[in-house]
């Protein structure tokens, strides 16, 4: 993603006016890997109040303390934060070095202040073309000459007390050789700015991002990951902010295969975004358990049928709680009272502590009954009874007797989890404001609908046709 050799001090070191960088700069090399690790190589050794014996203290760096730089290819400034010491050599007779590990780095082509609040964040949008229909070009060949027109979009702007969000799209054109001998590229390009209430930490910056990424996957169904943020500083500044995250081989999304069509969300992305702001907070592992089988990574089978159920509990528990437990605690103080033996009363009463709640057939009724999916009432209900029976065959016996009556385990798993995790991505739809028709279109209707019917068939299951919900 970036290497460049450049200088580099700590960001406390004042630079003597007319210069570029103080005097005790070390030269070395910046580099920062495509899953967004950050690595700097030097040359030498920073100088230390300790001398240079910290070369051999391995570990964390004192907190607040970053390195800055000056990049010689790029020409650009950097901010290394949350370092760590990642091994170096001393010699007596020779060239000492040390290298650190950095969490965060800012690269900029303006000086960064060592105050690093955030007041926007800029999301890229490169890849999503299809999804947001861009590049609608007009074109007007004559004997002469060649037109191309594109009638500029206004910016779509939306507030809530969280903060604002934008929505920029513009056009870039790029030649190729002088003059353009070797080509001209013209595309349309679009981002979403957001500006939260309170100026953010950088580490606030990172979890954002990654709120964005989820918002981005509820909407399109697809795993591909953004480009690094972009950030602007309170003092002015923008700067790419790297970080370390996992890494989806994912494919950018095509326009047929999307969970939602941009131009039928376009004026309501704002509202669908600051609900999914408050779902995160609200629901916690209710929606981030979804989130995480969808992270362009294969895991096992097993691991993903019960992060499916796992989270869809959690959502039933934030969402409706236990009920009214009264009546249930009463009668377990009944029975228990009629034990004479204190220590087997108190056996008991831990034994039924936790029994009173729905059962997980219940509360997976309660969350997707109203989620439209093609399937009749009763073929829906005794699919969730199957799928709670599964999860609890697994987690009780490591194994699915069910899933080991099929020809074949896995496949009969996966298709289980499909559907699930369909089921669990419209409910979250819904949660956060998709209108009801809209999320029934892509089930049921919509031109990737053909992908659900396929699994459900594969469960027996009879798929029911439907038409769009008023």
């Amino acid at each position: 993603m970036l290497s460049d050799r450049g200088v580099f001090w700590w960001s406390d070191t004042p630079i003597p006016d007319n210069q570029f960088a103080p005097d005790d700069g070390v030269a070395g090399l910046l580099t920062i890997s495509e899953t967004g690790r950050i690595s700097i190589e030097l040359d030498g050794v920073l100088s230390s109040p300790e001398g240079h014996m910290p070369v051999f203290n391995q570990g964390p760096i004192p907190a607040g303390r970053s390195i800055a730089g000056l990049l010689k290819a790029e020409n650009k400034r950097i901010l290394a934060s949350s370092l760590s010491r990642n091994g170096g050599a001393w010699r007596t007779a020779g060239l000492s070095s040390e290298n650190y590990a950095a969490f965060y780095c800012l690269v900029s082509n303006s000086t960064i202040p060592p105050k690093r609040l955030v007041r926007a964040i800029v999301f890229d949008l490169t890849g999503y073309e299809e999804w947001l229909f861009l590049g609608r070009l007009g074109t007007k060949f004559t004997s002469r000459s060649l037109t191309l027109t594109h009638r500029t979009q206004p910016d779509a702007r939306f507030r809530n007390e969280a903060g604002s969000l934008r929505l920029v799209r513009d056009m870039t054109v790029n030649q190729e050789g002088t003059n353009g001998a070797r080509g001209t590229l013209v595309r349309e390009r679009a981002w979403l700015k957001f500006a939260p209430r309170h100026a953010m930490s950088i580490a606030k910056v990172t979890e954002t991002f990654g709120a964005m990424q989820d918002f981005l996957i509820l909407l399109t169904g697809s795993e591909y990951q953004m480009p690094p943020p972009e950030v602007v500083l309170t003092s002015g500044e923008r700067a790419n902010l790297y970080f370390p995250r996992m890494k989806s081989s994912r494919s950018a999304p095509q326009a047929h295969e999307c969970a939602l069509p941009f131009g039928q969300v376009e004026g309501i992305l704002g509202d669908l975004f600051f609900g999914w702001l408050k779902a995160r907070t609200e629901l916690a592992a209710g929606a981030y358990l979804y989130l995480a089988t969808r992270r362009g990574l294969d895991i096992y089978q097993e691991h993903r049928f019960l992060n499916l159920m796992t989270g869809l509990e959690a959502y039933h528990r934030a969402e409706f709680g236990d009920g009214d437990l009264t009546e249930f605690n009463e009668k377990v103080a009944r029975i228990s009272g009629q034990v004479s033996a204190l220590r087997d009363r108190s056996w008991l009463k831990k034994r039924l502590k936790n029994l009173g709640g729905p059962s997980l057939e219940e509360r997976l009724w309660a969350l997707l009954e109203t989620v439209p999916a093609p399937l009749e009432e009763l073929a829906l209900r005794g699919f969730l009874s199957e799928c709670a029976r599964v999860r609890n065959q697994i987690a009780h016996q490591g194994r699915s007797t069910d899933a080991d009556a099929s020809k074949n385990p896995i496949h009969w798993l996966s298709v289980r989890s499909a559907i699930v995790s369909d089921l669990y991505h419209a409910r979250l739809l819904l949660e956060i404001g998709a209108p009801k028709a809209l999320v029934e279109r892509w089930l049921a209707i919509g031109p990737s609908a053909s992908t659900l019917a396929w699994y459900l068939r594969q469960a027996g299951l009879e798929v029911r046709s439907r038409t769009p919900a008023s």
